[in-house]
Order: structure tokens, then sequence, then C-alpha cells
């Protein structure tokens, strides 16, 4: 970008749901899974091009001075969808516009979602040309984290960016404290049919969460005290990675074996940045110390994976961590002697053996009598692993095979989906995560890993990660 970009705030207000929730459902119980949880925001950008005909390469666009004159009726025409859509939805959705009451419920109280209307003196190509973290971050407001469990926070934050070319970017924060990724995606989806139907397809399921995991009575119950959160370090660097289909083939072919003869896309890429980040860890060579043992945590979808299974559109947290592996470090020499060389493809197959394994081992114990103990057992040891100095802890977290790029408000599909990262020391996001999206073909992937500085240098020049990956390439083509 030849300026310096500028986002201005122009409107801010409050959207509360078209009609007031029922007085039989203000009351929202958390289950046991969404109290553990953080009141954290998760946060996704939709980026739309001025015209639903613009094609990927965005050749199409008119002129600046044309998309100027149109740009005023152009953004108060989708900002009127946008936020008379939300209000409707959120009746259906109604947890969202409520606010924390207590360790156990919601108040369904309709207090209703930020909308956060803004300008931004850029176009999309430029934006996409090679996307910045530090910019994306501008198109996504959150609101300030709460000192306590008792607050006025939304749960629901909409910053609508409208760009000088006629195009946009909404960007949506909500709350991982009663949603997850299905969740999100699930009302995403009944928000743009909404916009673009008149009312949501989808009907969310707000009690087989809670029936299942039944809440904690107390706070002592689901307490984490005896661990230092302070160790947790969020001073990372969210760096994206981007696998088109043609390379996905080759590392799916490089990662098969006759345990795993066919990969899936997000294993195959999964095992690399493993094996990577295994790699840099092993070539350090400066404080901190490397670690004695490596530490792989999944984070999960478990709808469909007890029995019997809950609806897909269940709504709050459904998702549990796994864990695939807890490894002792090879020798520091293991990167350049091939016969000590960690196999890509043996990494594919712990993670599958980890996935699969899940409804046997950890997913009966979360079927049985004992669930709540048994969730809050494998939640502290994973914790305990978390703030561990001995054991470098990865986490791994796929957003793939959700339909966002199917997010079509009224001016057609997005250009472009992503996360919305924020600065380093400003993230919240622990070293080691990595989040995987589909691109918009849906055969490729994108990967944002968080890594320090220090090691930025090391795991950007493993051989294996060159072979597969391209850094941070423009999103407006997927070959």
């Amino acid at each position: 970008m030849t300026t310096e970009m500028e986002v201005e705030v122009i409107a801010r207000e409050t959207i509360k749901p078209s009609s007031p929730t029922p007085t039989h459902l203000q009351s929202f119980k958390l289950s046991l899974l969404d109290q553990v949880a953080v009141h954290f925001p998760n946060k996704f950008i939709l980026f739309y091009a001025a015209e639903a005909e613009v094609d990927p390469g965005l050749s199409k666009y008119k002129s600046e001075s044309e998309s100027e004159s149109e740009y005023d009726s152009t953004s108060d025409e989708r900002s009127q969808r946008l936020k008379k859509s939300l209000s409707l939805v959120l009746t259906r959705f109604y947890p969202l516009a409520g606010r924390i009451k207590d360790h156990l419920t919601v108040d369904c109280n309709d207090a209703g979602a930020e909308y956060v209307e803004a300008r931004a003196n850029c176009t999309l190509s430029d934006l996409l040309q090679q996307p910045d973290p530090k910019t994306l971050s501008h198109f996504c407001a959150v609101p300030q984290l709460p000192s306590s469990t008792t607050n006025s926070t939304p749960f629901l934050v909409v910053h609508a960016t409208f760009l000088k070319c006629g195009g946009m970017a909404l960007g949506i924060s909500i709350s991982h404290k009663i949603t997850d990724a299905a969740t999100f995606s699930s009302f995403i989806k009944a928000w743009a049919d909404t916009a673009l139907l008149g009312s949501p397809v989808l009907v969310p399921d707000f009690t087989a969460v809670s029936s299942h995991f039944p809440p904690a009575t107390t706070e002592e119950e689901v307490s984490m005290k005896p661990i230092n959160f302070n160790k947790l370090k969020f001073d990372g660097i969210p760096r994206r990675y981007v696998f088109v289909s043609s390379k996905i083939s080759s590392l799916k072919a490089k990662a098969a074996s006759a345990s795993v003869p066919n990969p899936t896309r997000v294993e195959a890429v999964s095992a690399l940045i493993w094996k990577c980040m295994m790699a840099t860890a092993c070539l350090k060579s400066s404080p901190p110390p490397s670690p004695s043992a490596f530490a792989l945590n999944w984070a999960i979808n478990i709808r469909a994976r007890i029995d019997p299974p809950l609806p897909e559109h269940s709504f709050g947290n459904m998702s549990v961590v796994l864990r695939i592996s807890h490894m002792e470090q090879p020798n520091k020499q293991c990167i350049k002697e091939e016969e000590k060389e960690i196999v890509l493809s043996d990494l594919v197959c712990q993670l599958r053996k980890g996935i699969e394994g899940f409804r046997d081992n950890y997913g009966k114990e979360l079927q049985g009598e004992n669930r709540r103990e048994a969730y809050l057992k494998e939640v502290r040891e994973i914790m305990e692993l978390q703030f561990s100095e001995e054991v470098e802890m990865y986490g791994h977290t796929s957003w793939c095979r959700f339909p966002f790029y199917e997010s079509d408000f009224g001016w057609g599909k997005p250009t472009w989906v992503s996360i919305a990262p924020m600065s380093p020391g400003r993230s919240g996001i622990p070293l080691g995560l990595t989040t995987f999206l589909d691109t918009k073909d849906g055969q490729g992937v994108e990967a944002w890993v968080t890594l320090t500085p220090q090691d930025i240098p090391l795991f950007e020049t493993n051989s294996d990660l060159l072979a597969f990956a391209s850094l941070n390439p423009t999103p407006l083509y997927t070959e």
C-alpha cells in the first residue's frame, strides 16, 4: 500500500433482537464446557468486493472516481441490511444478545450486540496484495475483556468497514465463553440467510450441550487456581502460510503410509507444521533452553463423535482439546541426521490414531456418569503441560469445512475469509497455536501460526516448509 491506511469509525450503536425474548427463555444455562471456556473473543473477517460479479483478480473494479460517487449509497444500503438482519437473527440466537449473569447462567435480557460502522481509505486490492496482520486487526473491533464474571460486556461485536473501492470488510467478534467454531459458523450462516432470504433456515438447539454436560454448581469445582496463569505467554507473532491444492497433493503423497494411505489435507498440513515447529525447537541455540519434550493438542468438535450424537447446530461449546502426543525431544542433531529425522507419515499416524481413538478412550469417559470429573481432569492436565517449562506445547485447531465462503448477505460471496490476528503482546493467543482455514476454492489450506520473533527465521527457512507452503501470498488467486 502506497499510503498509510486509516480506518475512521463513523457510528456505533447497539442492535437488539427484533422481538423480545420470551420470559421462559431469559435464563440460559451454561454447560460445563462453557463454564471452563474463557470469555475471550474469536475474531473473523469476511472481505467482500464492490459487486458480486467481480472476478477473483478484481480486474473489473470501477475507477476510483466512479466508486467514490456511489460510496455513500452503497455503504448505507449494506449497513442497513446488516443491521436489520442482525436484529432479526438475534431473536433466534437470543443468548448472544444477553450478558453474563453469574457462574451458571446468561441473562438473556436483550441488551444487544455492538455494531460499529467505519470507513477505510484503501481498496480491497490494496489490502489483499499481501495481508498484514497488524492491518487486519483494524477491521475487527472487540470489547474490553471483563474484570469479573458479572459484567456488561457484549458477547457479539460487528465491525463493518466500507472501503473506497465500494468493497467492505465485515469483522465479527464473538465470545468463546458460549460459542465454539461450529456455533460461530451456524450463526454466520443464519445471519447471511436472513439478510439474503429474509429468515434463517437452520434452527439452533439450546439444550443439548447443557443436558449432556450439566454445569458445575460452584466455582470451586472448575477452579484452576493452583495453576499460575501468568506463565502463559501471549507475545507471539501471527504468520500466514498457504498450501495450495497442487502442493497439498504432493504433501499428502509424502505423508501417506500403509497405516494411513490417504491422509486428509488438514492431517498432512498439521503434521508438517508440527514437524517444523519441533525442528525449530531442536535448532535453538540461545536461551531459553530447548524443552525436553513436546506435546500437541488438537481441538475437535465432538457433536458427531459421541453416542448418541448431538444436533449439528447445538449452541455452545462442544469442542474439547485432545492430546495427540507427548514425546521426548529428539537429539539436537536429528534435523541433520537423516536416520534420526522425524518422519512425517509417523506424525500423521499419531494424529489419525489420536482422533479416531477418541470414541473408545476419552470420548467414552465423556459419556459416562463421571463425565464432569473426566473432563476437568483432562483440562487440568493439559493446562499443567501448558505451563510446564520442560514441555513445549503446540495447539492446532481447524476451521476448515465450515461454509464461511458461502456467506452471501446480498452482495455476493466473500473474496477472502480470514481470522483477525492482533498485534504482538495484545493478541491473547498462546505461542505455538495454529489455526487452519480453507482457501477460497476449498481445496487448499491457510495456516496461521503463532511464533516468537526468534523462532520465525528458523521456522521459515525449514526446507520441508518451503517445499509445500507459500509465505503470506495474495488471497486473490488460489494457484
